[in-house]
């Protein structure tokens, strides 16, 4: 009998301690919940402010290996540099679209969006634009592509282990020393495991 009161002791507490937290977490939902809507109602009201100072990104036409060639893909992709290099480009990955707006106005976030969408078309061409010179054995052409793509902080993991590589391929020891300098400021999921491998290099 004591046993059995025991276990439905036990039992009545650890059912008040899960509805206990189960209230705490809704509280905090609910306390999340309003402090983003809140902060958006805001963001919604601010007015237009200057952006003409943004760090927009300039893309160096005169030092791309831009080339004549058969390789459609990589024709491709020099086409879409070039029609890039027309456009504004912003890197604002780390930044929430109530963030923008707080900052820079609700009226200016749809021109961000796009400087935005367009920054993230370029580093995704410039993986795809070095891989292919990797491919055709262009080695000098995918370095220079592949460190414009680091040096606009770019996200994709491909690119810093790509240019990992090629360094290795020459004993370029500093060149990744300094390639893992930039991983360390990825903003990636991929950040960690893109460290170990080039880390992986540098003991070879």
């Amino acid at each position: 009998m004591i046993m059995i009161l025991s276990i439905i002791f036990t039992l009545g507490f650890i059912s008040i301690l899960i509805r206990s937290s189960s209230s705490k977490t809704n509280k905090n939902r609910e306390t999340a919940s309003k402090t983003f809507w809140d902060r958006e109602r805001e963001a919604n009201f601010v007015r237009k402010k200057d952006i003409s100072n943004l760090p927009y990104i300039v893309i160096p036409m005169e030092s791309l290996p831009f080339q004549d060639t058969d390789n459609s893909d990589i024709n491709r992709y020099q086409d879409t540099i070039k029609r890039l290099a027309d456009r504004k480009l912003l890197n604002l990955s780390n930044q929430t679209n109530t963030d923008l707006k707080l900052a820079y106005g609700a009226a200016n976030f749809p021109f961000l969006m796009d400087c935005d969408n367009r920054y993230t078309e370029l580093i995704r061409t410039l993986q795809q634009w070095g891989k292919a010179l990797y491919n055709s054995s262009n080695l000098s052409g995918a370095s220079t592509v592949l460190e414009f793509a680091i040096a606009c902080k770019t996200d994709i993991a491909a690119s810093y282990t790509l240019l990992g590589d090629i360094y290795s391929s020459s004993n370029s020891t500093e060149q990744i020393k300094s390639l893992l300098e930039a991983a360390k400021l990825m903003n990636s999921p991929n950040k960690n495991t893109v460290i170990s491998y080039l880390k992986s290099l540098l003991c070879e």
